[in-house]
């Protein structure tokens, strides 16, 4: 059973945060402290754009009730991104069970293009923690790299997590809608679900919201998991669909009904080609590609725009996007 216990986690310290719109991205995760007592180790990674905000604690929904972490130390990671760390523990649990944790704190920044009236929508986060005594200990995976770790080649935006979990579970990504009244999900985006890696082609500049999932398995069991908030900054775009001049990609029929070919100028080996839809979702894979040709069959892709990533050992190849009619 789903044990949720809905409230407005709102941190309300004094005026200014009551008026702050500062909040760019959240990302919280929990560690065992002892199975005996059910009790956990919180930790929130605020990432804001005004350091002058003052939140000395933030207050978290840890499911039986809701509790205070404490502020531990930020640092200044970019131009106008601040990262913030908070820190406390939870209750003790009552048993086994399912319990969904909460953080929700106001407000976002203003401007973000795919949330409208951004300035006045508070930012929220969940993680889903399963007490099982015979899976074991569960903690939350930690996510190493910072939000604003976002590469641009080209037309194309990519951020990695870089996320390890501490137990060995299997991990599944995918994208989610922001937590938002008015919120659209880019056509143009789409995560690797097996290692968390967002690709984003912008058609326009911006300062886009992504939200995305990592669900954890242990024995085929869904034992957890954890929702992050962030920023993708777009500030320029480019017209060129290559990664670098040493190994460009050309796709030729495009559209294509039946099948096409994607040729590579520098001869792959043991690469892998992904093929994703709009909303993201994985729709075709090839491995152990060698040469420089692939030949893309249809086998059953419905009409429409997909986008492709092809990568090999070392790393990101090139992406682009294709048409089938």
């Amino acid at each position: 059973m789903i044990r949720i216990l809905f409230s407005l986690a709102i941190v309300v310290q004094c005026t200014t945060i009551a008026l702050s719109q500062d909040i760019r991205g959240a990302d919280f995760s929990y560690r065992c402290i002892s199975m005996i007592n059910n009790t956990y180790e919180g930790k929130l990674n605020l990432y804001v754009s005004n350091p002058d905000v003052y939140r000395p604690f933030v207050i978290v929904n840890w499911g039986p009730s809701i509790d205070t972490l404490f502020y531990t130390y930020q640092v200044q990671i970019s131009a106008n991104v601040i990262f913030k760390e908070y820190v406390g523990l939870s209750p003790s649990y009552p048993g086994p069970g399912t319990y969904i944790i909460a953080y929700q704190d106001t407000f976002r920044i203003t401007g973000i293009t795919n949330i409208q009236n951004s300035e006045s929508e508070s930012i929220m986060v969940e993680n889903r923690l399963t007490i099982n005594p015979f899976l074991g200990e569960n903690n939350s995976p930690i996510v190493f790299s910072y939000q604003n770790n976002v590469t641009f080649n080209n037309n194309i935006y990519s951020y990695d997590p870089n996320v390890w979990d501490p137990d060995g579970d299997s991990l599944h990504f995918e994208l989610i809608p922001c937590y938002a009244t008015s919120y659209f999900q880019p056509d143009s985006i789409n995560i690797e679900a097996n290692t968390g890696i967002i690709q984003f082609y912008p058609d326009s500049i911006g300062t886009y919201a992504i939200s995305y999932k990592i669900e954890e398995f242990r024995l085929g069991v869904l034992i957890g998991s954890s929702i992050k908030d962030m920023i993708i900054d777009v500030p320029f775009l480019t017209s060129v669909d290559m990664i670098n001049s040493e190994s460009s990609l050309s796709i030729y029929p495009n559209p294509f009904s039946s099948s096409t070919t994607l040729q590579i100028s520098k001869p792959l080996q043991s690469a892998t080609l992904i093929i994703y839809d709009i909303i993201g979702k994985e729709v075709k894979r090839m491995d152990g590609l060698s040469g420089k040709e692939i030949i893309i069959q249809r086998e059953g892709i419905k009409n429409g725009m997909y986008f492709y990533t092809l990568r090999d050992k070392a790393g990101l190849i090139g992406n682009g996007k294709m048409m089938v009619e």
